[in-house]
């Protein structure tokens, strides 16, 4: 599933109460893949599809060295991450541990079939969780990453063009 130049999500931040744009931009590298940027007021993306796998190197202020991947298309799975994150010129040696389930979400009264990722990791002296759940052929359609199980950010898809 390619990430096609301008195309645009809008997702409503719950802990800010606005509507965040979210643009698929130019052509970048990705590790040593082709991917794109995707830019928004929560800061850039580096995602590349390979293999059938959404491979990402860089998602807001954490980059991964080599990339992670994040998605697998299909169902349940899971797999283990070992590499370097720098997150606001810090960089540290990190295991994650990433797993998909088949679920399915309520988003503004309409049931989707998701797959719901978790990636959990530990960076700089704080456990990081970010959950995020895809549907096929839209992407993102919600997002919540907790820092030592306190809810620091949530999203929630509002449109997608």
């Amino acid at each position: 599933m390619p990430l096609q130049q301008g195309k645009q999500w809008k997702y409503l931040v719950r802990q800010a109460g606005q509507v965040m744009t979210v643009t698929v931009g130019e052509p970048v590298r990705v590790g040593d893949l082709q991917g794109r940027l995707l830019t928004g007021e929560g800061g850039p993306s580096r995602m590349a599809w390979s293999g059938g796998k959404l491979r990402v190197s860089q998602l807001s202020a954490m980059r991964f060295d080599p990339p992670i991947t994040l998605l697998v298309p299909g169902g349940d799975a899971e797999w283990a991450y070992a590499g370097e994150c720098t997150s606001r010129a810090v960089s540290e040696n990190v295991h994650a541990k990433v797993a998909q389930e088949k679920t399915s979400l309520d988003v503004g009264g309409t049931k989707r079939d998701t797959l719901k990722v978790t990636l959990t990791t530990n960076f700089h002296g704080r456990s990081i969780e970010l959950v995020t759940w895809f549907e096929r052929g839209v992407g993102i359609i919600q997002q919540e990453q907790r820092d030592d199980g306190r809810l620091v950010s949530s999203m929630t898809l509002l449109s997608d063009r």
